[in-house]
């Protein structure tokens, strides 16, 4: 049964962002990788029966090590949400939602990262879990993903609810199955601790059905 959550992520990927795709280097083959760094944050963010999932997404990246912001609360992720609106393209600020691709912008525009790349592939996503830290990912919400099983888990079953962004946090393997880490922004009490799990295959499939993912990084990387 849907939430009364609202879901105002819309996917506006720029075709000039190609280029700033994230690069893959040498030593991630070595070893295999079969779980990423374990991340942790002590902020919480709950955007309540708003949209602006975008901001709060991209304020809980910052929380989550090595960044490990603590100067994170929900009017701060709701100024990065409305500088997102600003820095999409989509003309004037009368209309709900926003992107990742905005988010990022008004992170560097704030200062707050120095750049970020884009993931398309899960390789890259390991990736870049493994050596830069969380991403922020926007993807199509689907009725089976408001309530995480009794495993912790979100599947996207159903019917497209509306588009939801929030935090990619890490993965690691359970019963040999690789399953990643999500950081929800709909408060503590969500899911295990504010965030779910969800399957390698279930998030490749929502990836490739106009999803974005972007990982802040260092300049020049």
């Amino acid at each position: 049964m849907p939430s009364s959550r609202t879901l105002d992520w819309t996917p506006n990927f720029d075709p000039q962002s190609v280029p700033y795709r994230l690069a893959l280097l040498d030593c991630y083959r070595i070893g295999g990788h079969k779980r990423s760094i374990q991340r942790t944050k002590k902020v919480w963010l709950d955007q309540g029966v708003e949209g602006a999932c975008t901001g709060f997404g991209a304020a809980h990246v910052e929380a989550l090590s090595p960044r490990s912001r603590l100067d994170i609360d929900n009017s701060h992720a709701r100024k990065v949400y409305l500088e997102a609106r600003r820095q999409d393209e989509w003309p004037g600020e009368d209309y709900d939602g926003s992107s990742v691709n905005g988010a990022m912008k008004a992170l560097r525009l704030f200062g707050r990262i120095k750049s970020y790349r884009w993931a398309f592939s899960m390789d890259e996503v390991r990736h870049g879990l493994s050596y830069h830290g969380a991403a922020e990912i926007g993807v199509w919400w689907m009725t089976g993903m408001f309530h995480p099983d009794m495993n912790g888990f979100i599947h996207p079953t159903g019917v497209k609810e509306g588009g939801h962004a929030l935090a990619l946090s890490g993965y690691r393997l359970f019963s040999g199955h690789r399953a990643y880490r999500l950081d929800n922004s709909w408060g503590e009490d969500w899911g295990q601790k504010g965030g779910a799990w969800i399957w390698e295959d279930d998030l490749e499939m929502l990836r490739t059905d106009d999803g974005e993912i972007a990982f802040p990084v260092k300049a020049g990387v």
